[in-house]
């Protein structure tokens, strides 16, 4: 370009462009002073790229698109050009001509097919094999499998490192583990699809074994993924099957459910489309599982349906010596679908679910049959306390514990010592409960087992929080929250939520109780999970019921009891029938909160649910008092503080017997009124519960003549 300087100025203006400028001497003015100014040009940087790409091509801007699809086609325009400004304008250029700009910018226009085969013209043959091989690796790759495809081409100096000077390659990430990225993304693509479909095909079958090798020795889902892409480019279809599940398992032992989904998704159609049935059974599985964790239970029964219907379609010959092959997997689907049901307090559909998948597999049948059978088993125990038989679940526990540990499978341990802890507490055995629990919490965090810690640290905190130790239930729970937000299981942190607010409604803390209640409610409700919704709902309508809220406590209890129609377990309709007596009693409906109470024994007692079996004996208590029974309600009393005192579930007998005290003053025993008042007293002060002295009965006609009575109450 040549101007006209301003008028009273001498000489031109002389402007030059090219890719290489160089002069033996610069040029001097009249006073020896260089005349000449130099400016290199670099790529643009991803911002500068992007501002350009989004004023020349209106459609990026004017609404045609969402802005988050606008955004994603500017990055991946900007990567491939690379932030070359020549790329950039035969790109825009291209999308200005065509009758769709969006679909024009997503492809690589034929002018820049023409300028890179240009550039590459111009290499050695060596260059352009090591380009090709690189194009095949994809946009960025470690330079070890570049070296382990030409290791003959090493003897000197690496071929690529020529490549980097000229600007078709980059050091993404320096040594030692360097990787290298193509300069821009539009050269990889000319490069890739210049190859005949026989040469991608020898490409890819040389690159497979590498990262497989690679992905073998370091587990990477990442890898593992690019492993089945290089396979499927190979014509292997099973392979690429095969690492795809493995790339999408990976990703969900580590937490990224929609990178996982994804992966799952890809797996299970390759695997439908050419028959592969196991491994769609198992792409299935993995789907079901990522639903249940996030709490989409129904979606998660879709899944576990659909894999048994796969493994279904395995041919006949797969069965050797009288066993199935695939009873492994055959039993994993079967506990996971159990496990579902669970959850949403069907534990009469998820025994004959695990009773079905342990008779598949033999105790002294191979290492993967054993300890699928360990699972099922510790899974079979946590559904037999729910359908109200502790002793038997007890036995299963411990089977499975005693199998895990003599075979050193340290995550099936730990599982079977959450279970066995949750099981000893429910029987009131409180000291072998926090031991067992505290065991396996150290066991599945130090092999990182996130989702068995929580589930640890949820058992250990509800013991704790029975015994009354609220701060280490609070730490407990928190532990617990941590590791279920890490996992993104959000069933538990709804429970872990729940059992906040039970530590909140101990404490008398009846506000935040109430609100934490209410929260997990809504999570429960979130995910269809009934059982969950029933506990929260009745704990909910106790905190109201305790402030007075006597109409809302009973339309919270009402949708408990909705939802408890949806599920069955017995244990839950025992602690709903309690709930239903404490606020007959509230709204004094004597006769109704003593027939309620009793009906809530009967069903707590054939549960075999002695915590529930506790707490109807002191509801039922606490009516006959009510209704003038003294006699009658001190003996209910005294044997729900028998069962508290064994159970160490010292809240409630410290409750209790300020309900005995009542029992004692109105059949005119008043110096025991007076003695276990002050003991009931005491030990709530101790527990940090002084809220709930306010809530110690003193019957109206013993008030005068039991000064002392009162004054143990005032402190």
């Amino acid at each position: 370009m040549i101007d006209q300087r301003d008028a009273g100025a001498s000489g031109l203006l002389v402007a030059l462009a090219g890719r290489e400028l160089t002069v033996d001497a610069p040029p001097r003015g009249g006073d020896g002073k260089s005349s000449r100014t130099v400016i290199q040009l670099g790529p643009l940087s991803p911002d500068a790229a992007e501002e350009l790409l989004r004023k020349a091509v209106p459609a990026l801007t004017d609404g045609t698109m969402e802005s988050a699809a606008s955004a994603e086609l500017c990055r991946k325009i900007v990567e491939r050009s690379g932030g070359d400004p020549l790329f950039l304008d035969l790109m825009v250029r291209a999308a200005r001509q065509a009758r769709d700009p969006t679909v024009a910018l997503m492809a690589v226009p034929d002018t820049l097919y023409g300028l890179v085969q240009a550039r590459l013209d111009a290499l050695s043959p060596q260059e352009q094999e090591t380009l090709h091989l690189a194009a095949a690796l994809r946009m960025r790759f470690a330079e070890r499998w570049l070296a382990a495809l030409q290791p003959a081409a090493q003897e000197m100096a690496p071929p690529w490192r020529v490549l980097e000077a000229h600007g078709f390659l980059e050091e993404l990430t320096p040594p030692p583990g360097r990787e290298l990225k193509f300069r821009s993304g539009a050269i990889q693509e000319v490069l890739y699809e210049s190859l005949l479909q026989d040469q991608r095909r020898k490409i890819h079958a040389r690159i497979a074994p590498i990262l497989s090798r690679e992905a073998e020795e370091q587990p990477e889902a990442q890898l593992e993924e690019a492993a089945a892409w290089h396979w499927r480019g190979a014509g292997d279809e099973r392979q690429a099957i095969r690492w795809t599940l493995l790339a999408a398992e990976r990703a969900a032992c580590l937490y990224e459910g929609s990178e996982a989904i994804r992966i799952f998704d890809e797996a299970l159609a390759n695997a439908v489309r050419t028959t592969e049935w196991e491994m769609a059974a198992r792409a299935a599985l993995g789907l079901g599982d990522l639903c249940r964790h996030r709490g989409d239970f129904g979606l998660a029964l879709g899944h576990y349906e659909a894999a048994l219907g796969h493994l279904d379609q395995v041919p006949q010959e797969a069965v050797v010596n009288g066993s199935m092959t695939d009873a492994p997997l055959r039993a994993r689907i079967l506990r996971s679908r159990a496990r579902a049901h669970a959850l949403t307090g069907g534990a009469a559909a998820a025994a004959p679910l695990l009773a079905e998948a342990i008779a598949f597999l033999s105790p002294d049948g191979s290492p993967d049959a054993r300890r699928e059978r360990a699972r099922c088993q510790v899974e079979q125990a946590h559904t037999l306390l729910d359908l109200g038989q502790p002793e038997t679940a007890a036995r299963a526990g411990e089977e499975a514990l005693a199998a895990s540990e003599s075979a050193g499978w340290n995550s099936e341990a730990a599982a079977a010592g959450a279970a066995l802890g949750r099981i000893y507490d429910a029987l009131g055995r409180w000291p072998e409960a926090e031991a067992e629990l505290r065991r396996a919490a150290a066991r599945a965090e130090d092999c990182g087992e996130r989702s068995i810690a929580s589930v640890c640290n949820i058992n250990l905190g509800n013991g704790l929080r029975t015994a009354g130790r609220f701060s280490e239930s609070l730490a407990a729970y928190q532990k617990a929250l941590i590791w279920a937000e890490q996992s993104r299981d959000v069933e538990k942190e709804a429970l872990i939520w729940l059992n906040l607010g039970a530590v909140h409604l101990s404490r008398g803390d009846w506000t935040l109780a109430e609100r934490t209640f209410r929260a997990a409610r809504a999570d429960f409700e979130a995910m269809a999970h009934h059982l969950g919704v029933t506990v929260a709902g009745c704990n909910l309508c106790d905190t109201l019921r305790l402030v007075g809220r006597i109409d809302e406590a009973g339309g919270a209890l009402d949708a408990a009891a909705e939802s408890l129609n949806r599920i069955e377990a017995p244990f839950v309709s025992a602690h709903l029938m309690v709930c239903r007596a404490e606020l007959a009693l509230a709204r004094g409906d004597l006769a109704g909160a003593a027939d309620l109470s009793r009906e809530a024994l009967r069903l707590a007692k054939e549960s075999s649910y002695e915590s529930g079996v506790r707490s109807s004996q002191r509801a039922l208590g606490r009516a006959m008092l009510e209704s003038g029974d003294a006699a009658g309600a001190a003996r209910q009393l005294e044997e729900a503080i028998r069962g508290f005192d064994d159970a160490d579930e010292r809240l409630d007998a410290a409750l209790s017997r300020a309900d005995l005290a009542a029992a004692r003053a109105g059949g005119g025993d008043h110096s025991a009124a007076v003695a276990l008042l002050e003991q009931a007293a005491a030990e709530i002060r101790r527990l940090g519960a002084d809220p709930w002295l306010e809530k110690i009965p003193i019957p109206a006609q013993e008030r005068a003549p039991c000064d002392g009575y009162r004054a143990s109450l005032e402190g």
